[in-house]
């Protein structure tokens, strides 16, 4: 082996940069060279040059680092070995995965903060900019200097606390050693504005008694606004208890569980925040429970028959109502898809004065059995069930039943 060999260059490497490294022998005969990384592998990314005689390691990184063995052996089985230590140091640098240094949106009163995590060898120091000009807290004036903080020792996390629009700025986090600096940059946009219910009024809402009932509650406002719910002008007070019968639930919802009669009437959302203030209404009106008018009837069918099961409900005025169908507790494909999911060919939904009914076409024995009709408002779902029996030809006098 030649002295001064194997060798490292650049002699001072980076991270990031590309290394070499050289082996070189004399001898007679045809050599071989063979690379290896003393207690790990070699990276990936290696590449051999120059008959093996060069190691290549492109971007080299810093878990690379360590001591590198170049054996070089003759045919006749002599050999002789050198070592070669890699030892990088690194400029500042962040990871791929270093999201939490984001432009920040905030509403006006509540805390931000910024996490500076960096890299780099020897160990980086943080500075902080706004608008480019250097944070210290000696030169904060007394208010920034209540709000502003930076973690110590590290000084790489930034919390602006109760933050006004006074603080909108770009802010800076400046990564140094002594190989170089690096910088993020995030800007801090604060909102400010009184509740507004333009997106989302309240909506009225239908209920029996027993059942319960909802109103949504969600204004834009910024910062966040608190909430009062009235009913008729008072106050309703409701609580955060599962066990309530009035709830307030989702942080500024209202939740009426078991509707009384007197529940009846116009609900308030009462929103206000430091900018202003804002209210949304809804009626809240109590109906009949919506019952059945024709019930269904167990029914014996004869096989390749067409008959009618009659189901109507009475959901009152105001309410739409949908009809559900089970046969054995399956929903019956009454519409379908005509591409993906064909409607059942052996039933047909009633329409008009039969709204409601089903019609069973071509009866088989097949389509015997327990059925249910379902009778769904938006306040509430009845069920009736019925059985039907499918009867074929005559045996000894007696119809044959499946």
């Amino acid at each position: 082996m030649v002295s001064g060999f194997p060798n490292l260059f650049p002699k001072n490497a980076l991270r990031g940069d590309d290394v070499r490294l050289e082996c070189f022998a004399w001898g007679t005969n045809d050599l071989v060279y063979k690379w290896s990384k003393v207690g790990g592998t070699l990276p990936r990314n290696t590449r051999v040059a120059d008959q093996g005689r060069v190691l290549n390691i492109p971007n080299i990184q810093l878990e690379d680092r360590g001591t590198y063995q170049c054996i070089v052996t003759r045919k006749q089985g002599q050999s002789a070995s050198g070592q070669v230590t890699v030892s990088l140091a690194a400029s500042p640098y962040f990871s791929n995965f270093n999201t939490e240094f984001t432009d920040q949106f905030a509403d006006r009163d509540t805390d931000v903060q910024w996490k500076c995590d960096a890299s780099g060898d020897p160990a980086v120091e943080y500075k902080w900019y706004r608008n480019s000009d250097v944070l210290i807290a000696a030169l904060l004036n007394a208010d920034q200097a209540a709000r502003y903080a930076w973690n110590a020792p590290n000084n790489n996390i930034l919390t602006i606390s109760k933050v006004m629009a006074a603080d909108e700025a770009m802010y800076q986090c400046a990564a140094t050693n002594l190989h170089g600096t690096k910088y993020v940059t995030g800007q801090l946009k604060v909102y400010g504005f009184k509740p507004i219910f333009t997106k989302s009024p309240l909506s009225d809402r239908y209920a029996v008694i027993g059942g319960n009932a909802t109103f949504t509650c969600s204004p834009e406002a910024s910062p966040s606004a608190q909430i009062t719910w009235l009913k008729n002008g008072v106050d309703v007070n409701p609580v955060e208890n599962p066990d309530a019968r009035v709830q307030r639930v989702g942080g500024s919802n209202l939740f009426i569980k078991t509707i009384e009669q007197n529940d009846q009437g116009k609900y308030t959302c009462f929103a206000k925040n430091s900018f202003g203030e804002a209210r949304s209404e809804a009626q809240l009106t109590i109906l009949d429970r919506p019952r059945f008018q024709q019930l269904p009837l167990d029914e014996d069918i004869g096989f390749n028959r067409t008959q009618m099961l009659r189901c109507r409900g009475n959901p009152g005025p105001i309410l739409d109502v949908v009809y559900v169908w089970k046969h054995n507790t399956r929903i019956i494909n009454l519409e379908g898809n005509p591409e993906l999911n064909p409607p059942d060919p052996n039933y047909e939904r009633g329409v008009g004065t039969r709204d409601g009914y089903l019609i069973i076409k071509n009866t088989t024995f097949a389509t015997g059995g327990d059925y249910s009709c379902v009778f769904t408002t938006p306040v509430s779902e009845l069920s009736w069930p019925l059985n039907v029996k499918i009867y074929g030809v005559k045996l000894s006098g007696k119809n044959y039943f499946l």
